[in-house]
């Protein structure tokens, strides 16, 4: 009798912590999602191979009795059941498993070049991406003129991504300009914004994925806030480089924890 409750309770406990996998309102799932290190992948695999166990092994409990089970059919149920339950965030998310193979063998540190401070009050003259101090943080001098003065350029279009898988607790939000139109010897400014869904950013960094021979890109500034931090990206391009698009890719890493990339498209014009 005693046998079967356990069974039982096993059972119920596990299907709480596999459908805690995906939907983490159990509090230790959500607890070891949030400081366990590591790919989401991993963390996921882990808790649907506990989850499946403790039913697997509920199930042997209870049925050993009546059926004879073997000692390996409650490990290789949890292979199945654990494969099975993979199929659901692997179809909704398709990215849900890059970069457990490591490293892009592209992928570039973004170096510190400090440029210089902002210069108040603002100025029509200059360029239209230069960054200005703003109330709360930066912006593009297209987005942002004292009043009275008229903006001699149109704004600065961004785009908001996440980059953090589907069922991840702590989902990032990035902020920046995904598509930048430039002539040749030029240098162009990216404010790259990036917050968390449950807690404030620590310690961003950002490294580049397959840039293209003629382009560089540095880390000219960055801004701490209450939650989001705001890192300046200065992309500089080469007079001798080909018109035309050239894609890299952006990525990002917050308390030594990568969280993966971001597209970011450069044309480089006639």
């Amino acid at each position: 009798m005693m046998r079967k409750i356990v069974g039982w309770l096993l059972i119920v406990h596990g299907i709480i912590c596999t459908l805690g996998a995906f939907f983490p309102f159990y509090p230790p799932v959500f607890l070891f999602y949030a400081f366990f290190p590591g790919h989401f992948a991993i963390r996921l695999i882990i808790v649907l191979i506990i989850g499946a166990a403790q039913i697997a092994y509920g199930l042997h409990l209870i049925l050993r009795k009546r059926w004879r089970i073997r000692w390996y059919w409650p490990a290789l149920a949890t292979i199945v059941i654990t494969g099975l339950l993979l199929v659901y965030p692997a179809v909704q998310d398709p990215g849900l498993f890059s970069g457990l193979a490591g490293r892009n063998e592209n992928y570039q540190p973004i170096p510190v070049k400090e440029m210089p401070p902002p210069q108040l009050p603002i100025q029509v003259w200059g360029n239209p991406d230069d960054i200005i101090p703003v109330l709360g943080g930066l912006a593009y001098r297209a987005n942002s003129h004292e009043e009275g003065i008229e903006n001699p350029w149109p704004p600065i279009n961004t785009t908001k991504v996440t980059i953090s898988s589907s069922f991840e607790v702590d989902m990032v939000y990035i902020r920046y300009r995904d598509y930048i139109e430039t002539k040749a010897g030029e240098s162009r400014n990216n404010i790259v914004s990036v917050s968390m869904s449950n807690r404030a950013v620590g310690s961003p960094r950002l490294y580049s994925v397959n840039i293209p021979t003629g382009i560089e890109v540095t880390e000219g500034m960055r801004l701490h806030r209450p939650g989001p931090v705001a890192v300046v990206l200065v992309i500089e391009i080469s007079p001798n480089i080909e018109p035309g698009q050239h894609n890299f890719e952006i990525g990002v890493e917050i308390d030594g924890k990568d969280y993966g990339t971001i597209p970011c498209t450069i044309k480089v014009l006639e």
